[in-house]
């Protein structure tokens, strides 16, 4: 199945949308009462201008803000609904050539790329929660957490705005959990909305924002260097402050590099055909981390790369980002 605009915009409106009826303004100057098109980039890439364009308009078309914010200061942009390609976007032998690494227990876990298709908007945290974020909802601070993790491994920044790590994904959950009861208290979110960890797929179709390259701002070292910092540009080989490189174009930070992101999926292998909303397998030891960290070489910052890790570990290179959505759990 291709994905045409004129096919998919028969999908089912978003689950998110309340009551999405109003005339939406474009970039033209005109007005129109139809549905706006599902963004689609699963057969080319679409250019920034028109990824920010389709933000913009499915946010006014549900009514809703294109940026939220949290009542612990994290701020949220709004994800349209879409399809995309999920995968590695070369055969493996070339992506080793291309960024390093191995096939085995490495590119092979990005096959077969295949189709996704969202059919529920969401908001992203535009950032990797923070220390002061996640001491405002928990209480402890990366050195709190690091006596907890019982681990060899050392605090490799400790300051309000990097990113929080020490994390278990049992943490990550429990600070979703409350962080929305934070904001009903506060009247920040509807008593239907909940902060939840992205799907796999939502990370990385939020992560591509219209790209079909190894990274979302190209295919080069060079290009990578402008989104994320890694083990060839960390400074002083630490944790850094988040928001500090080139956003996507959905405006979301760090999607790529300084700290990998817990995902609400098992880790598994990936199905070989067109899915719909996907959450990952049922069962299984291990939890999906994505976007590579401070320490990772080239090809562990990329797009597609994932890995997986018992739910219970805690590291000083993976911690986590926030989802805000409307339907029910998947």
């Amino acid at each position: 199945m291709h994905c045409t605009m004129n096919l998919l915009v028969r999908l089912p409106l978003l689950p998110l949308i309340l009551a999405c009826t109003h005339s939406v303004g474009l970039a033209d100057g005109t007005e129109s009462n139809e549905n706006p098109e599902p963004l689609c980039f699963a057969d080319e890439a679409q250019p920034p201008e028109v990824i920010q364009e389709m933000q913009r308009v499915w946010a006014e078309y549900c009514d809703l803000p294109v940026e939220r914010k949290s009542a612990a200061g994290i701020v949220l942009r709004f994800i349209p609904s879409g399809t995309y390609m999920r995968g590695a976007e070369r055969e493996p032998k070339e992506m080793k050539q291309r960024y390093g690494g191995r096939i085995e227990s490495g590119y092979d876990r990005e096959y077969p790329r295949h189709r996704v298709t969202l059919t529920s908007a969401f908001y992203m945290a535009t950032t990797p929660v923070t220390q002061a974020q996640w001491q405002d909802v928990m209480g402890t601070t990366v050195t709190d957490q690091k006596e907890r993790a019982n681990t060899g491994l050392s605090v490799m920044g400790e300051m309000d705005d990097h990113p929080m790590y020490f994390v278990s994904w049992d943490e990550a959950m429990d600070f979703c959990q409350r962080l929305t009861e934070k904001d009903r208290e506060a009247g920040r979110i509807e008593k239907n909305e909940k902060y939840r960890l992205p799907t796999e797929a939502e990370w990385e179709y939020a992560c591509r924002a219209g790209t079909t390259t190894a990274f979302y701002s190209g295919d080069s070292r060079e290009d990578l260097s402008k989104v994320a910092w890694y083990a060839r540009n960390v400074e002083a080989f630490e944790i850094q402050p988040v928001g500090q490189k080139k956003p996507n174009a959905f405006g979301l930070y760090d999607m790529l590099g300084n700290i990998g992101e817990w995902c609400y999926d098992r880790y598994g292998e990936y199905p070989g055909e067109h899915v719909t909303d996907p959450t990952g397998p049922e069962e299984g030891t291990h939890y999906v981390v994505r976007g590579g960290a401070w320490r990772a070489t080239l090809w562990n910052v990329r797009a597609s790369y994932r890995t997986g890790y018992p739910p219970d570990a805690r590291t000083n290179f993976h911690g986590f980002r926030v989802v805000l959505v409307r339907k029910s759990m998947p």
